[in-house]
């Protein structure tokens, strides 16, 4: 089965999928508000670097950029998805948005809330991995907005979103590596038809054909789960009689146990999580709308399932290393109409 071009960006170390090989060596410097090229910008406070380069290293290398924030350079096989974020991110999952077309906002605490509201908006607007915004904090002494893209920068000494919206037209979707034009593979299925596409939640789309059926996916990748943050959005589009499913799995990857997985029964509109042998009781959902349900481990090995402002566990001694990510969907025998069943926008980090 071939690989899905956006599960391979999530690992090739991995979330979610390999993207086209980066290459290129690390490039020299600092300065200047003139292009390598010649090119000129309407906001003359736009600066442009050189670029660094394209290289994916494993997660936790340190790498050293000539810019501060980066605008280039080597960095983590997995990019960060778009949306607002109180804590850091490591640059080097920040350094593989920016190539694939997003753009990076940083804020510091002294930017006060009704701007962070405007700037969240932003993130929400421009979700996935591919042409994303990600608004992150950082105590930056001089500058309490920087907006990043490849190559480019643009310090703000006060919230101006008509700079910021003309920063986004110039280079949000623009990075050096293209959006696939599917970010999914070639699922296996039976009785069944899988129909991938790219949108802002990267979406695979599960149809039945005839009862009973099923389709699996699996990213073949690896990705770290020491600590991690993986997530994915889930939607059945109608409820049924019968109990068809759809269901995210966190597979082991030496062993290819499934050690935690996300159930949505389309009969009861519900999801169900378990991690190892805890099966936790359903939460029920809106049928007909994705569903964002994430996984998280944290430093003590910690595991936690979470989705629509409900968490359960945490499970204490989760002992994966590295897991790798399987979508199932699944047509019951008998009679009757099956809903669409989809999968979207799957996405890991370390946090």
């Amino acid at each position: 089965m071939s690989r899905g071009i956006l599960m391979k960006a999530l690992a090739l170390a991995a979330l979610a999928f390999a993207l086209p090989a980066c290459g290129g060596s690390s490039a020299s410097s600092t300065s200047g508000m003139n292009s390598p090229t010649g090119v000129t910008f309407n906001d003359p406070g736009i600066q442009t670097f050189p670029d660094e380069g394209h290289t994916h290293v494993p997660i936790g290398t340190v790498i050293v950029y000539h810019t501060d924030p980066p605008t280039s350079g080597n960095h983590y096989p997995v990019p960060q998805g778009g949306g607002f974020f109180t804590t850091p991110i490591l640059p080097g999952f920040l350094v593989h948005s920016m190539e694939h077309g997003g753009v990076i906002i940083y804020y510091t605490p002294a930017v006060p809330q009704s701007e962070l509201t405007a700037l969240q908006a932003l993130a929400n607007a421009h979700p996935g991995i591919f042409g994303q915004v990600v608004v992150v904090p950082r105590n930056d002494p001089a500058d309490p907005i920087i907006l990043t893209a490849w190559t480019h920068m643009l310090r703000l000494a006060v919230f101006d979103i008509n700079r910021i919206d003309n920063f986004l037209s110039l280079f949000l979707g623009k990075g050096p590596e293209a959006v696939p034009a599917s970010p999914w593979g070639d699922p296996l299925t039976t009785n069944s038809t899988a129909t991938p596409f790219f949108n802002p939640n990267a979406e695979l789309r599960v149809t039945d054909t005839s009862r009973p059926g099923s389709m699996m996916t699996d990213s073949g990748v690896i990705v770290s789960a020491q600590p991690a943050t993986i997530s994915a959005d889930m939607e059945v589009s109608t409820q049924s009689l019968l109990g068809d499913t759809a269901s995210f799995q966190i597979v082991d990857a030496s062993s290819s146990a499934v050690v935690a997985q996300a159930v949505y029964d389309s009969s009861t509109g519900t999801i169900t999580f378990s991690i190892g042998k805890t099966t936790f009781p359903p939460i029920f959902v809106v049928t007909g709308a994705f569903h964002t349900v994430t996984f998280r481990v944290d430093p003590g090995h910690n595991a936690t399932w979470s989705t629509e402002g409900t968490s359960v566990g945490p499970v204490g001694g989760f002992a994966s290393a590295s897991v790798t990510l399987s979508f199932v969907a699944t047509f019951v025998p008998g009679a009757g109409v099956a809903p669409d069943i989809l999968f979207g926008n799957p996405v890991a980090t370390s946090p």
